[in-house]
């Protein structure tokens, strides 16, 4: 027959009975401690169980026992599906992670094409019209034929609307100094919106 035995209000076991007699000899129990057949609910000192065990003096039965706590021990397989779930949740993160920069970086490219192409038709409005589109007029002269100065020469539609970014925002469009002729700048505010900080792309910077 198996027991559980009652060791610092924690149920533990089941032992058999030999086991239960070489930790009385050892003193690893002492005759005091409670004990119940595997499957019922009556505790006993083990000195009443086992009469030839032990003969010090046992204390009178306590009227209250404390409630079995029953140690749960995980199989091997379950520890392994928890640690395989784990690995899973953390693998799947970094996936999503690596997409998400893969997609932003694509985002960054197709910003960078669009403002090649674009500065590539201002060179050709350069061409035709004389003069760039002043800071006013900005893109959509690329797109609607200007009616205030500087008019162009010669016009002609390069877009069929006003071009984006890869983020669905217009250019910032810059023409410090038309009088010198020099080329415009163009702006995308970059992944965060921002004018002005760190991942602003420039025409500037593509082009040098």
């Amino acid at each position: 027959m198996n027991y559980w035995v009652q060791i610092e209000n924690d149920s533990m076991g089941p032992f058999t009975e030999s086991q239960l007699l070489a930790m009385l000899e050892k003193g690893a129990l002492s005759p005091r401690n409670l004990a119940a057949p595997e499957g019922s609910a009556d505790w006993l000192p083990l000195i009443l169980l086992f009469p030839s065990a032990a003969s010090e003096e046992v204390s009178p039965l306590p009227t209250h026992l404390p409630p079995r706590k029953t140690i749960i021990r995980l199989p091997v397989l379950q520890l392994i599906l928890a640690l395989a779930a784990v690995i899973g949740i953390v693998g799947l993160w970094f996936v999503l992670r690596n997409n998400q920069r893969a997609f932003a970086n694509s985002k960054i490219l197709a910003t960078e094409k669009r403002i090649h192409e674009t500065m590539g038709l201002l060179m050709s409005y350069h061409l035709w019209a004389g003069t760039y589109p002043s800071e006013a007029q900005g893109l959509l002269a690329l797109v609607e034929q200007p009616t205030t100065p500087p008019i162009p020469g010669r016009w002609e539609r390069l877009f069929d609307q006003l071009p984006l970014d890869a983020w669905e925002r217009p250019f910032v469009y810059r023409l410090p100094n038309p009088e010198q002729s020099k080329a415009p700048e163009i702006v995308s505010l970059g992944p965060d919106g921002i004018l002005g900080t760190e991942d602003d792309i420039s025409s500037n910077s593509l082009l040098r």
